[in-house]
């Protein structure tokens, strides 16, 4: 979102832009745990299996719907394409950052940051186990304090109504009440920190992986 989020025009309806984004991704996640969860308990499937679960029982589930080929092609080329973009999205932010910072070409970025990317990608295919414990790590660590720290800083250090003033309401017909300010700073920065913890604590007490 931060990628993307760069290229809008200062007058873009972002606050719709926020709930159809929140909205789209939370039905995503609620209708692959419809399809996915009930599909391992009747194959059988281990259901700890990570994040390889899609390959192992999508392709299953596709057996049963009837041109398995052509809706397992498609599903799994549609799969490709938005692995390709977050890959692109998450990349951007990091090659702008050693622009920035080292005073590169961006080509130059570009070509390390992929070969960086393709060197830690070896041990992911090699093994599952350390895939899942990356996986593990990436969601409940890196995003989990990302996130933390984003809120926090807009938050506290920036400013939540400064945010909502600049950032959020310029442009958009939904306009963003001061119930905003308290709700950001001290609800959401405090689950964010939740989870944070959370994280901590399943990670030194054997439960993360």
């Amino acid at each position: 979102m931060e990628t993307y989020g760069g290229c809008l025009k200062k007058n873009q309806e972002v606050n719709f832009d926020y709930i159809t984004v929140a909205f789209g991704n939370m039905l995503g996640c609620v209708l692959a745990g419809f399809i996915i969860i009930p599909s391992v308990i009747h194959f059988g499937l281990e259901q700890t299996t990570g994040a390889g679960l899609v390959f192992s029982v999508l392709p299953k589930v596709f057996m049963e719907l009837g041109p398995a080929r052509l809706i397992g092609f498609a599903f799994f080329l549609a799969l490709l394409g938005a692995g390709i973009s977050t890959s692109v999205s998450i990349m951007e932010i990091t090659v702008t950052a050693a622009v920035d910072a080292f005073k590169v070409t961006r080509r130059k970025a570009v070509l390390i940051v992929a070969l960086i990317t393709g060197i830690g990608a070896i041990p992911c295919v090699w093994s599952d186990g350390f895939l899942n414990a990356l996986d593990w790590v990436v969601n409940n660590i890196g995003y989990n304090f990302a996130a933390a720290f984003t809120a926090i800083f807009v938050a506290w250090k920036y400013g939540a109504n400064k945010a909502r003033v600049e950032l959020m309401n310029p442009g958009s017909d939904i306009q963003v009440g001061k119930w905003f300010i308290p709700v950001y700073k001290y609800v959401c920065c405090a689950v964010c920190v939740f989870f944070c913890a959370q994280a901590i604590v399943a990670l030194f007490t054997g439960n993360a992986f």
